[in-house]
């Protein structure tokens, strides 16, 4: 429309808050909008919790994953929270 991107009050209050509430704020947003995109809460919450005992760094594969789980996992990599990578054969 040709009008220049403005931060709102809420944006600038989210900019000034520490990493880690911004990462819970994110997180809590994605949750409680999971009902509007069709996934079940439970299931995406029982999939965060159990990437939270997986070992950073390891790679891990996506085909025992299910639809919901692999929809998460690339939110998750836009929001730049998980790196995907390429496994060489």
């Amino acid at each position: 429309d040709g009008e220049a991107a403005k931060l709102s009050e809420n944006g600038f209050q989210f900019l000034l808050m520490e990493t880690n509430a911004q990462l819970w704020y994110i997180m809590r947003e994605y949750i409680s909008s999971a009902e509007e995109r069709g996934v079940d809460p439970t299931d995406l919450i029982s999939f965060l919790l159990e990437l939270s005992f997986h070992t950073q760094g390891a790679a891990y594969s996506l085909s025992t994953l299910t639809e919901v789980q692999r929809v998460a996992i690339m939110d998750l990599m836009e929001l730049g929270l998980v790196k995907l990578q390429q496994v060489k054969l």
